[in-house]
């Protein structure tokens, strides 16, 4: 998350679909509590998600189904999943991100 505070919808889907994300700053916390020094963090850029994760998903979804007819209802629930993500990332992308950490171990 690129923000302490965020918007009540993004955070509450998060913390239904994903429990284990949290702040850039909660993040690091956790990685010195467990030892690390941080050496580098940045979050993934809007260009990352959209062109390289989003995009090429959502052109799989047709061979998708395709692929399994017979289970066209989990294939479909998964598309919509991912609309919903693609659609909330879309709406509060200055507030969320993953990220990337560069830590080093100093105990």
């Amino acid at each position: 998350m690129l923000t302490e505070e965020r918007p009540t919808e993004i955070t509450e889907h998060w913390n239904r679909e994903y429990p284990e994300v949290a702040t850039a700053g909660e993040k690091i916390r956790q990685l010195e509590q467990h030892g690390y020094k941080l050496l580098g963090y940045f979050p993934l850029s809007e260009v990352s998600w959209n062109e390289e994760y989003y995009k090429p998903l959502q052109a799989r979804y047709e061979s998708l189904k395709a692929e399994y007819p017979d289970r066209l209802e989990a294939v479909q629930g998964f598309i919509d999943e991912n609309e919903r993500e693609i659609e909330l990332y879309n709406k509060y992308k200055d507030f969320v991100s993953y990220g990337v950490y560069i830590a080093k171990k100093v105990d």
